[in-house]
């Protein structure tokens, strides 16, 4: 079976749902890592599991360091799709340093769940400081991405600093890791491994558990399938992620 035909016959949805029960959630959540470590990504996975299960989701785009790749480019489809999606007013969305949102500060004691899309490295964590007080009195869900294939997280040493470097700078702690090594559309299952592995070594040296590896939804369904045995990898649940941002030669191309 190809991983197209296998897709096609996978309940991923139902799968993230179930995946998305195993851990506590605060109403607050970040996702922070090295530029290009799949952040926007697994937001976007995370904040659409909670919709699809009937809750109100409001998405505020607080990336400071790169005006792409990021939730403001698909702010139009994500309402089309149900959510509240925050950004920069006006054409300042599309700044070099684009001014964050009042509504953000708003938010965060809001009945819905708020996710706040950080830009990548330590100056895209600076975002959250303003934000810092009232998002610890609220509670937050902080969590890191950690990217195997990326030369800023691709060994303990990197991901420690990183790690250091992001709580020092937001004030926040950070409560899970994210493992989502991955080469694109080439990545295979010993990637998938070889990323576990580095991202355990963190979640033990650093005291934070390892929430999920990311794993892309036709390779998911390939491998695991309805396999209860092979949901996971060493221990760590797979998850089934969907690619949402697309790179600028994908948009408008559907994905065989």
């Amino acid at each position: 079976m190809s991983r197209v035909d296998a897709l096609k016959h996978c309940d991923v949805a139902l799968v993230r749902k179930r995946l998305i029960g195993l851990h506590f959630w605060e109403r607050n959540l970040a996702v922070g890592g090295a530029l290009g470590s799949g952040k926007s990504e697994w937001l976007l996975n995370l904040a659409h599991t909670f919709l699809q299960k009937g809750e109100g989701i409001r998405i505020a785009d607080v990336d400071i360091t790169n005006p792409y790749f990021c939730v403001r480019e698909r702010a139009e489809a994500l309402r089309a799709e149900g959510f509240q999606v925050i950004t920069s007013p006006g054409n300042a969305r599309w700044g070099d340093a684009p001014a964050l949102s009042p509504e953000v500060s708003r938010s965060i004691g809001g009945s819905d769940r708020l996710f706040l899309d950080v830009g990548g490295d330590v100056r895209g964590g600076m975002a959250l400081t303003q934000f810092a007080p009232l998002l610890k009195k609220e509670g937050i869900t902080f969590l890191l991405v950690v990217n195997a294939f990326r030369p800023q997280t691709n060994t303990l040493q990197k991901i420690a600093v990183l790690h250091a470097e992001l709580e020092m700078v937001t004030g926040l702690k950070i409560t899970g890791l994210l493992s989502n090594a991955h080469c694109l559309g080439e990545t295979t299952m010993e990637d998938v491994a070889k990323g576990i592995d580095l991202a355990k070594e963190a979640s033990e040296a650093l005291g934070i558990p390892l929430l999920y590896a990311g794993v892309a939804e036709a390779l998911w369904c390939a491998v695991v399938g309805s396999s209860e045995e092979r949901a996971t990898l060493a221990g760590v649940p797979l998850w089934p992620l969907e690619r949402r941002i697309l790179l600028p030669w994908e948009r408008g191309v559907v994905d065989a």
